[in-house]
Protein backbone atom coordinates (compact mmCIF):
# COMPACT_ATOMS: atom_id res chain seq x y z
CA UNK A 1 0.00 0.00 0.00
CA UNK A 2 1.20 3.54 -1.04
CA UNK A 3 0.34 7.22 -0.82
CA UNK A 4 -2.65 6.72 -3.46
CA UNK A 5 -4.39 4.61 -1.32
CA UNK A 6 -4.48 7.10 1.51
CA UNK A 7 -5.07 9.58 -0.97
CA UNK A 8 -8.44 7.78 -2.58
CA UNK A 9 -9.71 6.96 1.32
CA UNK A 10 -9.40 10.36 1.73
CA UNK A 11 -10.93 11.70 -1.15
CA UNK A 12 -14.05 9.17 -0.60
CA UNK A 13 -14.48 10.51 3.19
CA UNK A 14 -14.21 13.75 2.12
CA UNK A 15 -17.10 13.34 -0.42
CA UNK A 16 -18.90 12.12 2.23
CA UNK A 17 -18.67 14.84 4.36
CA UNK A 18 -19.45 17.28 1.89
CA UNK A 19 -22.68 15.02 0.72
CA UNK A 20 -23.98 15.05 4.32
CA UNK A 21 -23.19 18.91 4.55
CA UNK A 22 -25.51 19.59 1.26
CA UNK A 23 -27.94 17.31 3.09
CA UNK A 24 -27.72 19.46 6.37
CA UNK A 25 -26.94 16.10 7.98
CA UNK A 26 -23.59 17.81 9.36
CA UNK A 27 -24.40 18.01 12.89
CA UNK A 28 -21.88 15.71 14.84
CA UNK A 29 -23.97 15.14 17.36
CA UNK A 30 -21.70 13.06 19.60
CA UNK A 31 -18.83 15.67 18.69
CA UNK A 32 -21.01 18.43 20.06
CA UNK A 33 -21.32 16.65 23.23
CA UNK A 34 -17.62 16.74 24.08
CA UNK A 35 -17.15 20.54 22.35
CA UNK A 36 -20.22 21.65 24.75
CA UNK A 37 -18.82 20.00 27.81
CA UNK A 38 -15.61 21.12 27.63
CA UNK A 39 -17.27 24.72 27.18
CA UNK A 40 -19.10 24.04 30.17
CA UNK A 41 -15.44 23.32 32.05
CA UNK A 42 -14.42 26.85 30.28
CA UNK A 43 -17.16 28.79 31.83
CA UNK A 44 -16.22 26.90 35.14
CA UNK A 45 -19.89 24.55 35.18
CA UNK A 46 -20.07 21.34 35.60
CA UNK A 47 -20.87 19.57 32.41
CA UNK A 48 -22.57 16.77 33.69
CA UNK A 49 -26.73 15.43 34.43
CA UNK A 50 -27.29 17.89 31.06
CA UNK A 51 -28.20 17.03 27.36
CA UNK A 52 -26.16 18.71 24.51
CA UNK A 53 -27.43 18.54 21.48
CA UNK A 54 -29.76 15.64 21.85
CA UNK A 55 -31.74 14.68 24.48
CA UNK A 56 -29.13 11.53 24.86
CA UNK A 57 -26.26 13.56 24.85
CA UNK A 58 -25.17 13.17 28.02
CA UNK A 59 -21.42 13.53 28.62
CA UNK A 60 -20.41 10.84 31.02
CA UNK A 61 -16.38 11.04 30.27
CA UNK A 62 -14.03 12.19 32.70
CA UNK A 63 -12.94 15.89 33.19
CA UNK A 64 -9.51 15.28 31.46
CA UNK A 65 -11.40 13.57 27.86
CA UNK A 66 -13.37 16.95 28.14
CA UNK A 67 -10.28 19.22 28.27
CA UNK A 68 -8.90 17.69 24.87
CA UNK A 69 -11.63 19.61 23.25
CA UNK A 70 -10.51 23.16 24.86
CA UNK A 71 -8.18 23.73 20.86
CA UNK A 72 -11.04 23.15 19.06
CA UNK A 73 -12.67 26.61 21.10
CA UNK A 74 -10.82 28.52 18.74
CA UNK A 75 -12.13 28.09 15.87
CA UNK A 76 -16.27 28.36 16.41
CA UNK A 77 -18.64 25.83 15.78
CA UNK A 78 -18.42 25.35 12.61
CA UNK A 79 -14.52 25.56 12.14
CA UNK A 80 -14.79 22.99 14.94
CA UNK A 81 -16.51 20.51 13.38
CA UNK A 82 -14.73 20.74 10.32
CA UNK A 83 -11.32 20.41 12.05
CA UNK A 84 -13.02 17.31 13.92
CA UNK A 85 -13.76 15.75 10.53
CA UNK A 86 -10.33 16.25 9.03
CA UNK A 87 -9.08 14.35 12.24
CA UNK A 88 -11.28 11.79 11.35
CA UNK A 89 -10.74 11.71 7.97
CA UNK A 90 -7.14 11.33 8.34
CA UNK A 91 -7.10 8.56 11.02
CA UNK A 92 -9.08 6.50 8.96
CA UNK A 93 -6.75 7.03 5.48
CA UNK A 94 -3.59 6.29 7.51
CA UNK A 95 -5.06 4.20 10.25
CA UNK A 96 -6.24 1.66 7.99
CA UNK A 97 -2.98 0.76 5.71
CA UNK A 98 -0.98 0.99 9.02
CA UNK A 99 -2.90 -1.78 10.46
CA UNK A 100 -2.87 -4.02 7.82
CA UNK A 101 0.90 -3.26 8.03
CA UNK A 102 1.07 -4.34 11.81
CA UNK A 103 -1.12 -7.31 11.34
CA UNK A 104 0.65 -8.83 8.41
CA UNK A 105 3.97 -8.95 10.36
CA UNK A 106 2.23 -11.60 12.45
CA UNK A 107 0.58 -13.34 9.24
CA UNK A 108 1.22 -14.59 5.64
CA UNK A 109 2.94 -10.77 4.27
CA UNK A 110 -0.17 -9.20 2.29
CA UNK A 111 1.87 -7.32 -0.20
CA UNK A 112 0.61 -9.54 -3.25
CA UNK A 113 -3.28 -8.81 -1.88
CA UNK A 114 -2.44 -5.36 0.33
CA UNK A 115 -5.51 -3.19 -2.14
CA UNK A 116 -7.97 -6.41 -1.91
CA UNK A 117 -7.57 -6.07 1.78
CA UNK A 118 -7.10 -2.74 2.23
CA UNK A 119 -10.75 -2.69 0.59
CA UNK A 120 -12.02 -5.62 2.44
CA UNK A 121 -11.35 -4.27 5.75
CA UNK A 122 -13.07 -0.63 4.30
CA UNK A 123 -15.92 -2.32 3.02
CA UNK A 124 -16.67 -4.57 5.84
CA UNK A 125 -15.92 -1.61 8.53
CA UNK A 126 -17.59 1.14 6.19
CA UNK A 127 -20.71 1.25 8.29
CA UNK A 128 -19.54 1.92 11.75
CA UNK A 129 -17.04 4.48 9.56
CA UNK A 130 -20.06 6.21 8.58
CA UNK A 131 -21.78 6.65 11.91
CA UNK A 132 -18.53 7.88 13.00
CA UNK A 133 -18.37 10.49 10.75
CA UNK A 134 -21.91 11.46 10.62
CA UNK A 135 -22.10 11.86 14.56
CA UNK A 136 -18.44 12.86 15.19
CA UNK A 137 -17.01 10.33 17.18
CA UNK A 138 -14.09 9.44 18.91
CA UNK A 139 -14.32 5.64 18.78
CA UNK A 140 -11.57 5.18 15.96
CA UNK A 141 -9.22 7.25 17.40
CA UNK A 142 -9.71 5.81 20.81
CA UNK A 143 -8.90 1.93 19.05
CA UNK A 144 -5.78 3.67 17.01
CA UNK A 145 -4.42 4.66 20.35
CA UNK A 146 -5.28 1.09 22.24
CA UNK A 147 -3.38 -0.44 19.14
CA UNK A 148 -0.72 1.77 19.08
CA UNK A 149 -0.07 1.04 22.72
CA UNK A 150 0.04 -2.74 22.16
CA UNK A 151 2.88 -1.96 19.50
CA UNK A 152 4.95 -0.49 22.00
CA UNK A 153 4.32 -2.40 25.16
CA UNK A 154 7.93 -3.57 25.08
CA UNK A 155 9.67 -1.03 23.51
CA UNK A 156 8.15 2.26 25.06
CA UNK A 157 6.36 0.89 27.90
CA UNK A 158 5.91 4.70 29.38
CA UNK A 159 4.05 6.14 26.05
CA UNK A 160 2.31 2.50 26.25
CA UNK A 161 0.84 3.39 29.95
CA UNK A 162 0.30 6.82 28.37
CA UNK A 163 -1.86 5.52 25.66
CA UNK A 164 -3.92 3.45 27.54
CA UNK A 165 -4.28 5.65 30.90
CA UNK A 166 -5.93 8.56 28.87
CA UNK A 167 -8.03 5.88 26.81
CA UNK A 168 -9.54 4.57 30.28
CA UNK A 169 -10.88 8.08 31.34
CA UNK A 170 -12.37 7.95 28.17
CA UNK A 171 -13.47 4.58 27.81
CA UNK A 172 -13.84 2.60 31.05
CA UNK A 173 -14.49 -0.08 28.40
CA UNK A 174 -10.94 -0.94 28.29
CA UNK A 175 -10.42 -2.25 31.35
CA UNK A 176 -10.46 -5.54 30.46
CA UNK A 177 -6.72 -5.26 28.50
CA UNK A 178 -5.25 -4.93 32.54
CA UNK A 179 -5.91 -8.72 33.69
CA UNK A 180 -3.75 -9.33 30.10
CA UNK A 181 -1.22 -6.94 30.93
CA UNK A 182 -1.11 -8.73 34.19
CA UNK A 183 -0.53 -12.19 32.77
CA UNK A 184 1.79 -10.97 30.25
CA UNK A 185 3.83 -9.67 33.01
CA UNK A 186 3.91 -6.23 31.43
CA UNK A 187 4.05 -5.06 34.99
CA UNK A 188 6.12 -1.50 34.21
CA UNK A 189 3.50 -0.78 31.56
CA UNK A 190 0.59 -1.23 34.23
CA UNK A 191 2.34 0.93 36.53
CA UNK A 192 2.53 3.78 34.32
CA UNK A 193 -1.12 3.09 33.55
CA UNK A 194 -2.32 4.20 37.15
CA UNK A 195 0.03 6.93 37.71
CA UNK A 196 -1.07 8.66 34.14
CA UNK A 197 -4.50 8.24 35.01
CA UNK A 198 -3.97 9.74 38.25
CA UNK A 199 -1.71 12.48 36.62
CA UNK A 200 -4.40 13.15 34.24
CA UNK A 201 -7.84 13.79 36.70
CA UNK A 202 -5.44 15.37 38.86
CA UNK A 203 -4.13 18.16 36.81
CA UNK A 204 -6.84 20.21 36.43
CA UNK A 205 -6.81 20.78 40.09
CA UNK A 206 -4.01 23.70 40.94
CA UNK A 207 -6.14 25.52 38.32
CA UNK A 208 -9.94 24.58 39.05
CA UNK A 209 -9.74 24.11 42.45
CA UNK A 210 -8.98 20.91 44.28
CA UNK A 211 -12.50 20.65 45.50
CA UNK A 212 -14.18 21.61 42.69
CA UNK A 213 -11.52 18.96 40.90
CA UNK A 214 -13.04 16.60 43.32
CA UNK A 215 -16.13 17.18 42.72
CA UNK A 216 -15.82 16.81 39.26
CA UNK A 217 -14.73 13.47 39.41
CA UNK A 218 -17.43 12.00 41.64
CA UNK A 219 -20.14 13.83 39.27
CA UNK A 220 -18.24 11.58 36.64
CA UNK A 221 -18.44 8.13 38.28
CA UNK A 222 -21.51 9.30 38.82
CA UNK A 223 -22.66 9.64 35.49
CA UNK A 224 -21.20 6.25 34.28
CA UNK A 225 -23.51 4.67 36.95
CA UNK A 226 -26.65 6.37 36.01
CA UNK A 227 -26.38 5.50 32.09
CA UNK A 228 -25.47 1.84 32.61
CA UNK A 229 -28.52 -0.43 31.35
CA UNK A 230 -29.09 -3.97 32.16
CA UNK A 231 -26.70 -6.26 30.13
CA UNK A 232 -29.19 -8.68 30.07
CA UNK A 233 -31.37 -6.04 28.30
CA UNK A 234 -28.71 -5.00 25.69
CA UNK A 235 -29.79 -7.26 22.71
CA UNK A 236 -26.09 -7.48 20.86
CA UNK A 237 -24.04 -8.78 23.97
CA UNK A 238 -23.26 -12.89 24.37
CA UNK A 239 -26.15 -12.69 27.83
CA UNK A 240 -29.32 -11.21 25.89
CA UNK A 241 -30.13 -15.20 24.75
CA UNK A 242 -29.58 -16.29 28.50
CA UNK A 243 -32.30 -13.66 30.28
CA UNK A 244 -34.75 -15.18 31.91
CA UNK A 245 -32.68 -18.36 32.66
CA UNK A 246 -31.79 -17.22 35.56
CA UNK A 247 -31.00 -13.94 37.67
CA UNK A 248 -29.02 -10.88 35.49
CA UNK A 249 -26.55 -11.21 37.74
CA UNK A 250 -25.79 -15.39 37.62
CA UNK A 251 -26.23 -15.14 33.80
CA UNK A 252 -23.48 -11.76 33.35
CA UNK A 253 -21.04 -13.56 35.80
CA UNK A 254 -21.27 -17.03 34.49
CA UNK A 255 -20.87 -15.85 30.92
CA UNK A 256 -18.38 -13.49 31.79
CA UNK A 257 -16.26 -16.10 33.56
CA UNK A 258 -16.60 -18.59 30.72
CA UNK A 259 -15.56 -16.12 28.62
CA UNK A 260 -12.62 -15.35 30.95
CA UNK A 261 -11.66 -19.04 31.41
CA UNK A 262 -11.63 -19.51 27.12
CA UNK A 263 -9.20 -16.27 26.83
CA UNK A 264 -6.88 -17.73 29.60
CA UNK A 265 -6.49 -21.33 28.11
CA UNK A 266 -5.66 -19.44 24.81
CA UNK A 267 -2.69 -18.32 26.91
CA UNK A 268 -1.51 -20.95 28.89
CA UNK A 269 -1.70 -22.80 25.62
CA UNK A 270 0.70 -20.18 23.77
CA UNK A 271 2.72 -19.81 27.06
CA UNK A 272 3.47 -23.90 26.39
CA UNK A 273 4.08 -23.76 23.05
CA UNK A 274 5.99 -20.10 23.62
CA UNK A 275 8.94 -22.41 25.91
CA UNK A 276 9.98 -24.52 23.19
CA UNK A 277 9.59 -21.96 20.66
CA UNK A 278 10.02 -17.87 21.86
CA UNK A 279 9.51 -16.41 18.50
CA UNK A 280 5.53 -17.26 18.12
CA UNK A 281 5.41 -14.91 21.60
CA UNK A 282 4.62 -12.11 19.46
CA UNK A 283 2.38 -13.28 17.25
CA UNK A 284 0.32 -15.16 20.15
CA UNK A 285 0.40 -11.50 22.14
CA UNK A 286 -1.06 -10.01 19.22
CA UNK A 287 -4.27 -13.03 18.68
CA UNK A 288 -5.17 -12.65 22.09
CA UNK A 289 -5.21 -8.59 22.35
CA UNK A 290 -6.97 -8.75 19.11
CA UNK A 291 -9.22 -10.90 20.21
CA UNK A 292 -10.11 -8.96 23.73
CA UNK A 293 -10.41 -5.73 22.17
CA UNK A 294 -13.06 -7.33 19.63
CA UNK A 295 -14.62 -9.18 22.74
CA UNK A 296 -15.73 -5.51 24.59
CA UNK A 297 -18.79 -4.44 22.30
CA UNK A 298 -20.24 -8.19 23.32
CA UNK A 299 -19.34 -8.14 27.32
CA UNK A 300 -20.80 -4.13 27.74
CA UNK A 301 -23.96 -2.30 26.71
CA UNK A 302 -22.10 0.27 23.95
CA UNK A 303 -22.98 1.68 20.64
CA UNK A 304 -22.71 -0.22 17.59
CA UNK A 305 -19.88 2.03 16.32
CA UNK A 306 -17.46 -0.15 19.02
CA UNK A 307 -18.07 -3.36 16.78
CA UNK A 308 -15.14 -1.44 14.76
CA UNK A 309 -12.94 -2.71 17.17
CA UNK A 310 -12.96 -5.81 16.22
CA UNK A 311 -10.72 -4.45 12.91
CA UNK A 312 -7.30 -6.27 13.46
CA UNK A 313 -9.20 -10.05 13.65
CA UNK A 314 -10.49 -8.87 10.36
CA UNK A 315 -7.84 -7.83 8.48
CA UNK A 316 -6.17 -10.83 9.08
CA UNK A 317 -9.13 -13.07 8.38
CA UNK A 318 -9.18 -10.71 4.72
CA UNK A 319 -4.95 -11.69 4.41
CA UNK A 320 -5.78 -14.87 4.53
CA UNK A 321 -8.93 -15.16 3.09
CA UNK A 322 -6.68 -14.20 0.09
CA UNK A 323 -4.12 -16.27 -0.03
CA UNK A 324 -7.00 -19.59 0.68
CA UNK A 325 -8.22 -21.53 -2.04
CA UNK A 326 -11.29 -23.88 -2.79
CA UNK A 327 -14.65 -24.86 -0.92
CA UNK A 328 -12.52 -23.02 2.36
CA UNK A 329 -12.57 -19.57 0.15
CA UNK A 330 -15.81 -20.22 -1.06
CA UNK A 331 -17.54 -21.16 3.03
CA UNK A 332 -15.88 -18.37 4.48
CA UNK A 333 -16.88 -15.69 1.73
CA UNK A 334 -20.34 -16.59 1.92
CA UNK A 335 -20.44 -16.57 5.85
CA UNK A 336 -18.29 -13.04 5.60
CA UNK A 337 -20.80 -11.35 2.89
CA UNK A 338 -23.58 -12.53 5.03
CA UNK A 339 -22.48 -11.04 8.09
CA UNK A 340 -22.19 -8.31 6.20
CA UNK A 341 -25.74 -7.56 6.91
CA UNK A 342 -26.20 -6.47 10.32
CA UNK A 343 -22.44 -5.95 10.61
CA UNK A 344 -22.15 -3.18 7.92
CA UNK A 345 -25.41 -2.33 6.20
CA UNK A 346 -27.93 -1.86 9.01
CA UNK A 347 -29.19 1.26 8.15
CA UNK A 348 -32.36 2.92 7.14
CA UNK A 349 -30.95 4.18 3.76
CA UNK A 350 -30.59 0.37 3.03
CA UNK A 351 -33.62 -1.87 4.62
CA UNK A 352 -36.05 1.22 5.80
CA UNK A 353 -35.86 2.58 9.41
CA UNK A 354 -37.83 -0.81 10.89
CA UNK A 355 -35.69 -3.49 9.60
CA UNK A 356 -32.71 -1.27 10.08
CA UNK A 357 -33.87 -1.10 13.97
CA UNK A 358 -34.23 -5.17 13.63
CA UNK A 359 -30.68 -5.57 12.65
CA UNK A 360 -28.99 -3.42 14.94
CA UNK A 361 -31.85 -4.32 18.19
CA UNK A 362 -32.23 -8.14 17.80
CA UNK A 363 -28.63 -9.55 18.57
CA UNK A 364 -27.77 -10.28 14.89
CA UNK A 365 -25.48 -7.42 15.15
CA UNK A 366 -23.58 -9.25 17.98
CA UNK A 367 -23.53 -12.60 16.61
CA UNK A 368 -21.84 -11.07 13.42
CA UNK A 369 -19.04 -9.71 14.99
CA UNK A 370 -18.71 -13.26 17.02
CA UNK A 371 -18.46 -14.62 14.11
CA UNK A 372 -16.00 -12.36 12.77
CA UNK A 373 -14.14 -13.26 15.95
CA UNK A 374 -14.24 -16.83 14.90
CA UNK A 375 -12.91 -16.41 11.39
CA UNK A 376 -10.15 -13.93 12.86
CA UNK A 377 -9.05 -16.73 15.36
CA UNK A 378 -9.47 -19.33 12.68
CA UNK A 379 -7.28 -17.42 10.08
CA UNK A 380 -4.45 -16.85 12.74
CA UNK A 381 -4.07 -20.59 13.18
CA UNK A 382 -4.56 -21.48 9.96
CA UNK A 383 -1.66 -18.81 8.55
CA UNK A 384 1.08 -20.40 11.71
CA UNK A 385 2.99 -21.73 9.25
CA UNK A 386 3.96 -18.81 7.91
CA UNK A 387 5.12 -17.65 11.22
CA UNK A 388 7.06 -20.73 12.78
Amino acid sequence: MNQRHVIVLSIIILLYGVLNFINGRFDLFDFQVYYDACGKLLDGESPYHQSFGLSSGFYKYSPFAAWLFAPFHLFGWMGARILFFLFITAAISFGLPWLIRKTSEFVAPANVYAVGVLVALAVTLGGHFSRELLLGNVNWLLFLAVFAAFTLLEKKPLIAGLLIGAVLLFKPHFIVIVPWLALRKEFRVLAYTALVMLVLLLVPAPFSGWGWNLELISEWLGAMQAHNTSLVASPNTIYAPFGGFASDTIVVLGLLGMIGLAVLAMMLNHFKKEKSNADLKPANRFLEFSVILALIPNLVHTDTEHFMWTAPLIALAAIYWFQSKGLEKAVVGIVWLLCLIPYTLATPDVWGKDMASWLQESGVLGLSNLVFIGLGIYSFYKARPAIT
